[in-house]
């Protein structure tokens, strides 16, 4: 595993971003599961966590009950806490309610964007194509969360932004298994469709916006049922 950052790093990236410490010990968090530095089927205890992370017991049992909702972890009492495998059945179900609220967030990012709004994403689809020649998974990953964070806070709905961040956690992590097991090809057909997306937020169109997500949905699927195929089994059990 690597080192983790200093108090002080710590403390100055938190100033820089304006997050708690909480925020701040989940998004650490969620980034080393995303890139299997704390693999699927892992079991720790909460103190395990914390010297990973950096963090002490408050931020970082609020991150796990966080993550935990998100599916991302199982909470065991009294024995710790396991990096969620990756499940068939669970993951589709996550996937449903997720592009449900995607949709949800998207039509009123379109319906509440200025010519401000309108510019980032045009320049979030120019990033994506950027990524489709050369893709990088971790880029990639960490431009997606950028992406799912900002239509979140153009779309002004809370209730909904924060039921669906922690979701799109678990596909992030399905795309670097991808990678890792299968190649870039399918990294590569997502940056593309976010580019498209993007590209319809940017013109407002909210049907073609609602197309794109239903494209990346069926991507999500078709990714999930090869890497049930190829994954190690003590990722899958």
């Amino acid at each position: 595993m690597n080192e983790t950052s200093s108090p002080t790093d710590q403390d100055t990236d938190r100033r820089h971003t304006g997050e708690s410490q909480s925020d701040h010990a989940f998004r650490i968090m969620e980034q080393k599961i995303v890139c299997c530095e704390l693999e699927p089927g892992e079991l720790f205890t909460e103190k395990q966590v914390s010297v990973v992370i950096g963090f002490g017991r408050t931020p970082t049992r609020e991150a796990i009950q966080k993550l935990s909702y998100g599916m991302l972890l199982h909470i065991t009492p009294r024995s710790g806490l396991t990096i969620a495998p990756v499940k068939y059945h669970d993951t589709v179900q996550v996937m449903q309610v997720r592009i449900l609220l995607e949709k949800l967030l998207v039509e009123l990012a379109v319906s509440r964007s200025s010519s401000f709004e309108k510019r980032r994403f045009t320049k979030f689809s120019e990033d994506m194509h950027q990524f489709a020649k050369e893709p990088d998974k971790l880029e990639v990953a960490q431009l997606d969360d950028e992406l799912n964070r900002f239509v979140a806070d153009t779309a002004g709905h809370d209730v909904a932004a924060r039921h669906s961040l922690p979701l799109h956690t678990l596909t992030r992590r399905l795309g670097y298994l991808d990678v890792r097991f299968r190649g870039p090809q399918s990294l590569i057909r997502s940056a593309k469709g976010h580019a498209e997306l993007c590209e319809f937020l940017a013109e407002g169109d909210i049907i073609g916006a609602h197309s794109a997500l239903d494209k990346l949905y069926e991507l999500n699927l078709e990714v999930l049922e090869a890497l049930i195929e190829v994954l190690p089994q003590k990722y899958t059990i």
